[in-house]
């Protein structure tokens, strides 16, 4: 089965941060369980990532963005067949 790559875009990133250290105001435990959950989840997207439904947000660009939700939380994404 093929392996796509995850790459993590900077916005990304920063958003990941943000939403650790808002939950990590009222619960450390919760704020790394809630990063650590959505990081995993990007993880699964390295196989079969079209299993995931179109962004209808999204539909207008060029190529097709896809989202998974987990929680109050969307993990928005795309597949680049040729980045690597």
């Amino acid at each position: 089965m093929k392996q796509y790559p995850i790459v993590w875009s900077q916005p990304a990133i920063d958003s990941l941060h943000n939403i650790h250290d808002f939950i990590k105001q009222d619960s450390p435990q919760c704020a790394k369980t809630v990063a650590q959950e959505l990081v995993k989840l990007g993880q699964t997207l390295e196989t079969f990532p079209a299993r995931y439904a179109i962004e209808p947000l999204l539909a207008e660009e060029t190529v097709p963005y896809r989202f998974v939700v987990k929680w109050n939380y969307k993990l928005t994404y795309t597949v680049e067949e040729n980045a690597y």
